[in-house]
């Protein structure tokens, strides 16, 4: 009779956790959309043109240019074409927009990206919108959008060195960063 008791008990203690833990307190529902916008993506003016991956080649600047933390210099001018004519998939009347992914690249303090060249930590790479805008990498504020017109868009920017905390070293200078496009 012990035995039988027990497991009884056992049983509903065990039917109690489980139905604990399954308990809802509510609900998400996650919803998106599947866009049949397809663009190609290929560096424009002030970059070396390369489709996909490209590159911006940055002014050359003094080191005094540089001196202080806070100090900007060398910003460069360069663009993103999204599409291009004859590209029937990259609909006109859509609104392209760059979001970026500085994971692993980012500077917090100074909210750009890491030089991982020889001219050391002192320097980062920060990108703006056409009129100096910062763009923020973590939230995507400020990156410029452009309506696609003709099966095209052209999305404009500017690249400078960032003394971060004392004066730049002097070296090479490389940062990276990850993109995407988002159409609406």
């Amino acid at each position: 009779m012990n035995k039988i008791a027990i497991s009884t008990a056992l049983l509903a203690i065990a039917g109690f956790s489980a139905n604990s833990a399954s308990a809802a307190d509510g609900r998400i529902t996650l919803s998106g959309s599947i866009d049949s916008v397809t663009c190609s993506v290929r560096g424009g003016s002030g970059t070396d043109g390369a489709d996909g991956d490209f590159t911006v080649a940055m002014k050359r600047v003094s080191q005094s240019e540089l001196a202080t933390a806070g100090s900007m210099a060398g910003y460069t001018d360069f663009s993103v074409v999204i599409g291009g004519p004859g590209q029937a998939g990259c609909t006109n009347g859509k609104v392209a927009k760059l979001a970026f992914n500085a994971t692993g690249s980012l500077d917090p303090s100074s909210k750009r990206l890491r030089n991982t060249g020889t001219a050391g930590i002192f320097v980062n790479v920060g990108i703006t919108d056409e009129n100096y805008n910062l763009i923020d990498f973590t939230t995507n504020a400020n990156s410029p959008s452009a309506t696609i017109s003709g099966n095209t868009a052209t999305l404009k920017f500017k690249s400078h060195y960032y003394a971060n905390m004392m004066a730049a070293d002097a070296g090479s200078v490389e940062a990276t960063v990850m993109y995407g496009i988002s159409y609406n």
